[in-house]
């Protein structure tokens, strides 16, 4: 297995699971093996790649309900294991010792079957967040150039960096991604300027690729499709297109 890919965000409407989604989708259509995992409630990724949310999630993985493998659906779209709003449930129902290695061992059975596995993580610091953390090689954060996503981007590094004192000193942070971005505005200018003195202050870097707003990822996501498939020449998707090349890039 080449990585196991954590993306994350404090704040929901970041655009972490069109991320999540157009990652997955760019490497597959590089011709690597995706597994996606779906660990919000939410369930917009699991929707998005058109699976059923009936057949196992990986809150049932995690509370050995049913393995791994039996819960992964493979799909035109990609393979998954599909999210419901049953994970909102996970901080009260796993609460063996040591559950927050849980999803690494699962994970583990999985034998490298794929080059990479994605995963859509909850918008919030929970045992689901934590868990994909420590099962994680690497971990992108994903922002808007905006105040409250500032703060939210230094609450997520406290919690990265204490995952890597304590659990998982091998996690690597590839960047902060920012998403929805109005270049022309003077606003976010200023705040991508402030993102890149935060990056700096944590050892990082913002990806040169930015991801421009766009009415296009609302019409995708009313049609539950992937933005590199419901419009794949699309500003947004050649945006996602080129941020597909640079992650491949940093790994080389």
């Amino acid at each position: 297995m080449r990585e196991i890919v954590a993306v994350v965000n404090q704040k929901g409407g970041s655009g972490k699971t069109t991320t999540v989604n157009a990652l997955g989708i760019g490497l597959k259509k590089k011709g690597y093996k995706v597994l996606f995992i779906d660990l919000d409630g939410q369930a917009n990724l699991t929707m998005a790649i058109q699976a059923d949310q009936s057949k196992g999630n990986m809150l049932d993985v995690l509370t050995k309900k049913i393995g791994i493998n039996e819960a992964i659906q493979s799909l035109v779209t990609g393979d998954i294991l599909a999210g419901d709003e049953e994970l909102f449930k996970a901080d009260i129902v796993i609460t063996d010792t040591n559950r927050e290695y849980a999803m690494k061992e699962a994970i583990n059975e999985l034998c490298n079957e794929y080059d990479y596995i994605v995963i859509d993580t909850p918008p919030a610091l929970c045992i689901l967040t934590i868990n994909a953390l420590v099962a994680s090689s690497s971990v992108i954060i994903v922002s808007q150039a905006e105040k409250y996503d500032l703060n939210g981007v230094d609450r997520v590094y406290k919690i990265i960096d204490s995952i890597q004192k304590q659990r998982n000193k091998d996690l690597v942070i590839r960047g902060i991604l920012l998403t929805m971005f109005r270049e022309r505005t003077r606003l976010n200018r200023d705040f991508a300027r402030l993102m890149h003195e935060i990056a700096k202050k944590f050892n990082t870097k913002i990806f040169k690729t930015t991801i421009r707003d766009s009415i296009v990822v609302n019409e995708a996501q009313a049609k539950n499709m992937p933005i590199l498939n419901y419009a794949p020449k699309s500003k947004v998707a050649k945006d996602y297109e080129m941020f597909v090349e640079e992650f491949l890039g940093d790994q080389q």
